[in-house]
Order: C-alpha cells, then sequence, then structure tokens
C-alpha cells in the first residue's frame, strides 16, 4: 500500500514506447503551440475577409494578362456616400461569370458594361474604369497575422520535438528543487512560477528548470523525474512540471494516450485545412 501512495517515477529505461497519440499530444498538446495555431486560424480568417479583397492581389497577380468582354450589369448598391458596388455578368468561351466592382462612378441604369477579366481566372474580374477590391493595398498588413501564428508554432514545435526526443532516448535522473521564482502574473490573479532544480550525473551537478502555473505539482521536497541527453545533460526536461507530457502509469510506465484525448487538435487542423482550401480557390 506504501508503495502505491508513493510518488511514481519512471522505471524503464530508453529507449521507451511513445504511441502516436502519446507522440501527438507531446508537440501539440501545449500553450505555445495551440497559441500560434490559433492566431493563425485568425489570421487566416481576416486573411480573406481583407487580403483576399484588397488591391494587393493585383500586385501579386498570377492569373494572366487582363482581357476585355462586353458584359451586363445586374445590381448596384451603394455601400457609403457616393461609393458604390457593381454585381455584373459576363461570359467567356461560352461559360457564364458573375463579379463585384467597386467604384464612385454611379450608373443610373442597370445596362450593358465592358468587363475585364484575368486570362487564366475569369473570376477575376470588374467593369472597365472600375476596381475589382474593396480595400486598399495596406489591408495585406493583415498577412503578418499568420506568419506571426506560424513562427510562434515553429518555436513551440522545436521545444516539443526535443521533449519527445527525450521522453524516448532521454536518460532518467532525480532532481530536487533548489529554487522557485514567480515570473509571470497570470489573469485571475494567479501567477506562473520558474523552478530550478539540480540532479547529478557521473558526480557532476547541473540543473533544469521549467516555468509553470502549476506550483502544486513540484513545489515540495521529493525528487523529481528529469530526462537527459546522455552526451549533453545540460539539454534536459523536467518531466513532472510539463502538462502536455503523458502522464505515468503505476507500473512506472509512459500512459499510452487514448485518441479522443486530442480529438479537438483535429478540429482545430480541418478548420485550418478549409481556410487555406477556400483562399485558395476564391483568390487564385
Amino acid at each position: 500500500m506504501e508503495i502505491l501512495d508513493s510518488k511514481i517515477h519512471l522505471r524503464k529505461g530508453p529507449p521507451r514506447k511513445v504511441s502516436f497519440w502519446a507522440a501527438v499530444k507531446v508537440l501539440f498538446d501545449d500553450y505555445t503551440v495551440q497559441i500560434g495555431i490559433g492566431i493563425l486560424a485568425v489570421g487566416m480568417i481576416f486573411t480573406q475577409l481583407s487580403v483576399g479583397q484588397s488591391q494587393f492581389m493585383e500586385l501579386i497577380n498570377l492569373s494572366g494578362e487582363w482581357q476585355e468582354t462586353p458584359g451586363g450589369l445586374v445590381e448596384k448598391k451603394m455601400l457609403k456616400d457616393d461609393f458604390w458596388k457593381y454585381t455584373f455578368e459576363f461570359v467567356v468561351d461560352g461559360e457564364a461569370y458573375k463579379g463585384t466592382s467597386y467604384g464612385l462612378l454611379k450608373r443610373d441604369e442597370l445596362n450593358e458594361c465592358l468587363v475585364e477579366y484575368r486570362q487564366f481566372n475569369p473570376r477575376r474580374s470588374r467593369i472597365v474604369g472600375s476596381s475589382a477590391e474593396l480595400y486598399p493595398p495596406f489591408a495585406a498588413s493583415f498577412l503578418l497575422l499568420p506568419f506571426i501564428g506560424l513562427i510562434i508554432i515553429s518555436i513551440g514545435l522545436k521545444k516539443n520535438f526535443s521533449a519527445l526526443y527525450l521522453l524516448k532516448y532521454g536518460i532518467l535522473s532525480q532532481g530536487k528543487t533548489i529554487n522557485i521564482k514567480p515570473v509571470i502574473s497570470l489573469e485571475g490573479g494567479g501567477r506562473a512560477y520558474n523552478f530550478v532544480f539540480e540532479f547529478k550525473v557521473k558526480d557532476k551537478t547541473y540543473e533544469a528548470s521549467c516555468i509553470t502555473k502549476e506550483k502544486e505539482r513540484v513545489e515540495d521536497d521529493e525528487l523529481y523525474n528529469i530526462l537527459y541527453n546522455k552526451r549533453n545533460p545540460t539539454r534536459n526536461i523536467v518531466y513532472d512540471a510539463l502538462g502536455h507530457i503523458p502522464e505515468i502509469g503505476q507500473l512506472g510506465k509512459i500512459k499510452q494516450e487514448n485518441p479522443s484525448s486530442v480529438f479537438y487538435l483535429g478540429i482545430i487542423f480541418i478548420s485550418l485545412m478549409i481556410n487555406i482550401y477556400l483562399y485558395w480557390s476564391w483568390y487564385w
């Protein structure tokens, strides 16, 4: 009974078995990666709503030169004073297309008009003398959001790939807390703390550190699982302080995660793929 109640440590040496779903949890069930994915998803939405309808798209044209053809106005709508939205139709190679233009010129009647379209993508079209896009070129600044998201994701994944490697191949040691320092104030009055541990490898002392808001997991005087790189012990992780690392079972083995535990990640990636597909099909 005493054994079951004591702190559980990893008992199996490298290489350890890490299932696919456990690896997914290590890589993606992490605040840094999730924040990056969120920024990327929001950035893609803003890209579709603004960048794809901005004059910036004409600066990176990949759809050929403008071609002219007769068309007909089917609807007009004033968006604001002296600024109008026109919907028109035209035919290219026997196929009918509908387009939208924006401009200051008011047309009193729905009548014929001269339309120009991109040679290799007639969906990109406009009435001659007006703009095919709603927003000015600087709306392209929203493109920075997806790039920022990708940078944050790459930073998180780099750290998590290292953690995954150590989880599978790292050498196990036991570390003891030597320093605790609050570093970040969180919403709701919480705090994040920087914990520093020391552990020994061949009578040489090394330090491992982590930042966590789950202070209760690492605040007592017990020894904690630390995995380090055999060739370079300064590359290490504090196993017990990482919330996205799979738990240790009663037998000291890594728990193999259930697919349902990372189901929401699939939803996120499906949403991103839909965003990318729509962006490509609508604007290119």
